[in-house]
Formats: C-alpha cells, structure tokens, sequence
C-alpha cells in the first residue's frame, strides 16, 4: 500500500472528514477506521498550501490501472456519492486511495474482495466546496 506520509490533505478538508468521522453511528466501522489512519498518517496544510496537483475532496481524478484503462471519477463526501454520476465517497475503496495523492502517484485500491488494484494518478482538476464542513455532515 502506498506510503500514508505521502498523503496531503488541507485542513478544511481534514477538519470536515474528522467531523464526518466523529459521527461513526452512520458509516461502516470499516471504512472509518481506514480513513481515520490515513488521516492521522497525513500531513495537514492550509487550504493556499495545497498544491494543485493533489486530490481533494471536490475534485475530478483521472486515474489509470495497471492495463492503462482510464476512468474519471469526483472525490466527494458520502452524502454526495453518486457512482453512477462518478462521485466516489472518500469512504469508498478508491477514494480512499486517491485523497491526498498527487498526479503521477501509484495508489492501491483495496477491494472488498481483498485484492489489490494499483492505480496511478493521471490528472487532478479541483473544485473545492465553500463549506465543506456542511457537505460532509448533509
């Protein structure tokens, strides 16, 4: 798996998933407790800091897999979620893998049926949220 110190998040981000995540009554216990460590394994920077190259909650991904096929998907928080429409949830196997990485980064996706799906990270458009705080508890 993918070295969590090479994960950056900005601290609008990392204060609203942290509330999302105090909330544990409404996601799976599973899924909390992998991004509860890789939010503590994170470094937090400011919301200018962040580069633009980094995956952030709102922002569209264009990553690739081993055999080169490509998908774009929208980082989103759970409530957001519409795989149909390609927002993934932070909580999901991908999102998971992909928030804080850069562009050119190999993630593994870990998926439910314990394989292990590396991904690299091709492009990274953002489109923060104003009140991300609010998103993530709608």
């Amino acid at each position: 798996m993918s070295d969590p110190r090479d994960v950056l998040i900005h601290a609008g981000d990392a204060h609203a998933l942290a509330l999302m995540l105090g909330d544990r009554a409404r996601i799976e216990d599973d899924a909390a407790a992998a991004l509860a460590a890789t939010l503590a394994g994170a470094r937090i920077v400011g919301v200018d800091d962040l580069p633009a190259d980094v995956v952030a909650i709102g922002a569209s991904v264009d990553y690739a897999d081993a055999d080169g096929r490509r998908r774009t998907v929208t980082l989103a928080f759970p409530a957001q979620a519409d795989a149909g429409a390609g927002r993934v949830s932070v909580l999901s196997p991908v999102g998971r893998a992909l928030l804080g990485r850069r562009v050119g980064a190999v993630a593994t996706v870990l998926l439910p049926d314990g394989r292990r799906l590396p991904v690299r990270i091709v492009d990274v458009r953002q489109r923060r949220a104003k009140d991300a705080e609010a998103l993530a508890l709608v």
